[in-house]
């Protein structure tokens, strides 16, 4: 016998034996990942609640519902003293931030973390039910929205909730109504509102006929909004010094106004305070406040001159908020000052 041959030919059967082994062994280690893995995924069941009011009237699957996983994305690196910046400043540190090696870094990061989250579109039942198999843990956002004319006026309809997934089988979500909201145009008349002020009085749109108002919503549990509200102080004597025909009113939405009128007193702010009872307030409703802080300009006869769309279009292009101010008081057509904005951030001149 040939040995070195012989012994050739039992290393390869050894070394085959081996490779085998460890595939096999591969292979259950794989599979039981997989059923852990299947083990975590979970099934969301929900159902759609369609209010159906007179003649505002649509199909809940042109909702186009889907279900997105909330990252927490990389933080930017604000300087300490952010929060007493003013939004100029803060604005002017972001635009320099964002076209530096490390900005440009950092927004790919939070791009990328952005593109690998979970998103599920939603299909939804005629009855409003719906299911989302395979969920991992996590925490998504459940949205979806319609806007639709409706006898000549615009409304929202939506549909929005926060859905925390554990390790479990199946998770059932309480009903989720449509929220409809009316949308309000540039050179509509503003809804009428009436809210108590913190001194117990009140104080209505009809109060400030013959002048501007700048209507702002806020919480002093809103970090963004207690820096913008400090912001206004100055923008607010700065206007009043130019014309007396333009007064500001902030709609605080803490129930309990102590924190908020601590704001108000270390700010120094000298102009008028009104209250609701929170998110479901009717005055918060009316004016489909979504987001705090929220800003919308209203003429001398009572119409809409920025909404609080317009405002936030301009603010993401750099404009800040005494020159939107200024502009809407001068009659300038805002939605072609948005247009151009936007089409100048675009072409990138």
């Amino acid at each position: 016998m040939n040995f070195p041959s012989f012994f050739a030919a039992c290393v390869i059967v050894a070394f085959c034996g081996v490779n085998d082994l460890a595939f096999t062994q591969n292979q259950k280690s794989q599979s039981g990942q997989e059923k852990k893995a299947e083990l975590d995924l979970a099934t969301v069941r929900g159902k759609i609640v369609n209010p159906k009011k007179g003649s505002l009237k649509f199909t809940i699957q042109e909702l186009k519902l889907r279900m997105t996983e909330q990252v927490n994305l990389a933080p930017f690196p604000f300087p300490q003293d952010w929060q007493s910046r003013s939004p100029e400043s803060r604005q002017q540190w972001m635009k320099n931030f964002q076209a530096s090696d490390a900005g440009k870094q950092l927004l790919a990061k939070r791009q990328k973390q952005l593109d690998a989250r979970k998103q599920f579109d939603v299909d939804i039942e005629d009855d409003g039910v719906f299911v989302v198999f395979d969920v991992a843990p996590g925490r998504y956002g459940l949205f979806g929205r319609l806007d639709r004319e409706i006898d000549g006026k615009k409304y929202a309809f939506e549909v929005f909730g926060q859905i925390d997934v554990g390790k479990v089988n199946e998770v059932q979500l309480k009903e989720l109504p449509v929220a409809i909201t009316r949308l309000y145009s540039v050179g509509e008349q503003a809804p009428a509102f009436n809210v108590r002020k913190p001194d117990g009085g009140k104080v209505a749109l009809k109060d400030f006929e013959g002048k501007f108002l700048l209507v702002n919503f806020w919480s002093a549990q809103s970090r963004p909004s207690v820096s913008d509200i400090k912001s206004l102080q100055p923008i607010y004597k700065s206007l009043k010094t130019v014309s007396g025909n333009v007064e500001f009113l902030s709609i605080c939405l803490d129930k309990d106004f102590t924190a908020a009128a601590k704001v108000v007193a270390d700010a120094k702010i000298s102009w008028t305070q009104g209250v609701v009872d929170g998110w479901g307030a009717p005055t918060v409703e009316v004016f489909g406040v979504r987001s705090i802080p929220s800003y919308w300009l209203i003429d001398k006869s009572g119409k809409i001159v920025v909404n609080n769309d317009i405002f936030f279009r301009l603010f993401q292009q750099g404009i800040n908020i005494q020159k939107v101010i200024a502009d809407g008081i001068a009659g300038k057509d805002m939605m072609k000052i948005v247009e151009a904005a936007e089409k100048q951030k675009t072409s990138g001149k």
